[in-house]
């Protein structure tokens, strides 16, 4: 590795991808906690993490459930070692677990809320006993299920993996679970109390143009990996594949870990667990770029050339050594990769061959830490060699200093004794200061007196002439007594043997790349949080070549200032704003609009939740319309009607005229189904086309209450037009129908 010479003496901030939250197995959460425990004590770094690299990762969430680690990580933030990035509008790590338990609790999706904590998406009430408990900063209720109050079906509730009764040992884990979940809970709550734990967001504008999709389509896909040809090539490609599946706006690892595990088979199953690592690899590069003044292994002035230039050369060199170091041949791959979701989580044991964050902590406390410049930002490779030399130089110096000042404590202490007892000798020939020195009061006091006047003025000074030493300026200031001396001078010299022997594995530096710095990042504003029916909405209106928002008299996007206007007419005139409510069939939009005085108002309608795809269908059985009698909960009473269908992902119109009519009539389209039009129900309140098509079918069935369908019923045209139908969508259908003849 090339490195220039430099006088910069400051600490840097970094990122590592060794703590990522997928990174699950005992022998990745070992490197992990070795790597943070090198950055911080060998290289006095700062290690700033994500929000999910602290919540949803087995290694943390292990770690705090140990008095002692968690004890330790605390400390570790207190003192500004480890931070945590802010991100958007997040403030505090329990605003992000609020926020994802809220986006849970109004989804239907059977997801895991964190791979790594024992929540899923389908336990609502152990969700709600969650926010109650983190909004209120009230553990009492979770303590009531902890230690027995609560009754055996209230546990059930919580937990709905567990079968509908509960046995002993399932209630036993469920409890254990629920012990764990409350640390994870103080910790949120520990870390989210001090806002000097966090560093700010960064400038979006920055970063934004280099998404997790562009690191992997644009820049990735176009690399050579000679090391490992095959590999590359195979994996690459599934990665292809896959890509054209998911839509571009997604820009989460989540949905591609869910394809490579639906599309994985047993044969090529190493491709597979591959392409994983790449995406991994992807997503903590994007992490990494959206980090505030964090230094890295690549010139980041190659994502912005990228498209003229179409090289990224000490990128792709971090890149393939990084892949090469994780992938690590392949070992325990199984283990690692295309792994299954659980909600059963085991807890990491094996602290032994954890770093020693005690001994940590006290090389820590000898060392001043020094702030990193903030108008500038060094590559982790400028003067690596002279910073982690010089920080171990500042360590031993100040732990050798140290050990002479507990040999001057211990000295001192010594001189002060025989001196006591030289004053003893002398004041036996004096009867006054016999009597006086044989008071146990008195003793103590004199002595008090000598080693805070003359020995510990002494050993003081003595500190202040080492201190102006430039190998001994690190020397913290200390006062002890002759036990504490004592006891001090072992574990400085421990500290020595541990500094001397101790080795990180794997550590990481990139060979290709120079001293480089750049400007320091810009920061963001922090925005004031939206409600989610806000953000949901706003997610809705940035899709691109939306139809929905198309309409005159809406606002504009400028105009609602990423959804503050929104938020801001919500509190004043006492309505929800956005997306009021959404399931698998409707979603309730509440828009603003403008009135003829360009006056906002707010606006309600409901738009079926997959906007395309929805049919009415005129079923003719040869010259007779068949019609379905069907209960509608909304009127509370049947009707007669045509079938009809809501759209489907990935459902074309005329493909869902088919699933329709068998699902209803459990019968098979004769010929092509033929477009009438299209129509919408109530345009005041919904804003769905329908598409209206017309067919034929040779015979039907009668399923067994199916979606509330009744009977059905064969009529004549004349006998169609005399009927009291009040559907309107049938209505609808029968003027197409008339209209087309």
């Amino acid at each position: 590795m090339m490195e220039e010479k430099s006088s910069t003496k400051h600490n840097k901030q970094v990122f590592l991808f060794e703590l990522d939250s997928v990174r699950k197995t005992d022998e990745e959460i070992i490197l992990g906690q070795n790597m943070l425990f090198d950055e911080i004590v060998r290289n006095g770094n700062v290690v700033v993490l994500t929000y999910n690299q602290l919540i949803d990762s087995r290694g943390f969430f292990s770690l705090i459930n140990d008095p002692q680690m968690y004890e330790n990580i605390m400390e570790l933030f207190n003192q500004g070692y480890i931070k945590i990035s802010q991100y958007g509008s997040i403030r505090t790590v329990a605003q992000y677990v609020l926020e994802s338990i809220e986006k849970n609790l109004n989804s239907t999706a059977e997801t895991f809320l964190y791979s790594a904590v024992p929540v899923r998406s389908d336990q609502k009430y152990l969700l709600d006993l969650m926010k109650r408990s983190l909004m209120y900063s009230d553990f009492t209720e979770i303590d009531e299920y902890i230690n027995g109050k609560k009754k055996k079906e209230d546990l059930n509730k919580l937990f709905k993996h567990c079968n509908e009764d509960i046995k002993e040992t399932a209630s036993k884990q469920a409890i254990e679970e629920l012990k764990q979940l409350r640390q994870f809970m103080k910790l949120t709550l520990d870390v989210s109390h001090n806002p000097a734990i966090y560093n700010p967001p960064r400038k979006i504008e920055e970063y934004n143009a280099i998404t997790f999709r562009f690191i992997l389509t644009e820049v990735v896909f176009k690399m050579k990996n000679m090391k490992h040809v095959e590999l590359w090539s195979k994996a690459i490609q599934i990665l292809k594949d896959i890509n054209g599946d998911i839509a571009d706006s997604i820009m989460s690892r989540t949905i591609w870990h869910q394809k490579l595990y639906e599309h994985r088979n047993a044969k090529d199953k190493i491709y597979y667990q591959y392409a994983e690592a790449i995406v991994d690899l992807c997503y903590n590069y994007r992490q990494e770029l959206s980090i505030y003044n964090v230094s890295k292994h690549y010139n980041t002035k190659e994502f912005e050339e990228y498209k003229t230039n179409l090289v990224a050369p000490t990128f792709t060199a971090d890149f393939l050594r990084r892949l090469d170091q994780d992938w690590n041949s392949g070992i325990n791959a199984d283990k690692r990769y295309l792994q299954d979701e659980t909600n059963k989580i085991d807890l990491f044991k094996d602290f032994k061959h954890l770093p020693n964050w005690k001994v940590g902590k006290s090389l820590l406390n000898v060392l001043q830490n020094v702030k990193y410049e903030e108008d500038q930002l060094y590559s982790y490779e400028t003067n690596y060699n002279h910073q982690r030399k010089e920080r171990m130089l500042k360590t031993i110096s100040a732990l050798i200093a140290l050990i002479l000042v507990c040999v001057l404590y211990v000295v001192v202490g010594t001189l002060l004794e025989i001196i006591i007892g030289d004053i003893q000798d002398f004041s036996m020939s004096h009867a006054y200061l016999s009597r006086l020195l044989q008071n146990d009061f008195m003793k103590n006091f004199i002595w008090v007196l000598l080693f805070v006047l003359v020995g510990d003025y002494a050993v003081n000074g003595i500190q202040k002439i080492l201190q102006r030493t430039p190998i001994f300026h690190y020397l913290p200031e200390i006062s002890l007594d002759i036990k504490e001396a004592f006891q001090t001078l072992f574990s400085a010299i421990k500290d020595i043997y541990f500094i001397a022997t101790h080795k990180v594995k794997e550590k990481y530096v990139n060979e290709s790349i120079i001293h480089i710095f750049e400007q320091a990042n810009l920061e963001e504003e922090i925005t004031i949080p939206l409600p989610i029916e806000i953000k949901e909405y706003m997610k809705l209106y940035n899709q691109q070549d939306n139809e929905l928002f198309k309409g005159k008299d809406l606002i504009s996007k400028e105009e609602l200032q990423n959804g503050y206007l929104l938020r801001e007419y919500a509190l004043e005139h006492g309505v929800k704003m956005g997306m009021a409510y959404k399931s698998r069939y409707h979603m309730m939009l509440v828009d603003l609009v403008k009135d003829k005085q360009n006056k906002p108002f707010a606006y309600e309608r409901v738009i079926n939740t997959v906007t395309k795809g929805a049919i009415v269908v005129v079923v003719k059985k040869q010259d007779k319309y068949i019609l379905l009698n069907q209960y509608r909960h909304s009127m509370g009473k049947e009707q007669w009607c045509f079938p009809r269908g809501y759209g489907e992902v990935g459902i074309k119109a005329v493909d869902n005229v088919r699933k329709e009519v068998k699902e209803e009539l459990n019968a098979d389209i004769v010929g092509e189904p033929k477009a009438l039009g299209q129509v919408v129900a109530d345009s005041g309140l919904c804003g769905t086309l329908v598409d209206v098509y017309l067919t034929q079918i040779a015979q039907y069935d009668l399923k067994d209450d199916y979606e509330g369908i009744h009977d059905i019923k064969e009529v004549t045209e004349e006998e169609l037009y005399n009927m009291n139908i009040n559907d309107g969508f049938t209505l609808a259908a029968l003027t197409l129908l008339k209209k087309g003849q």
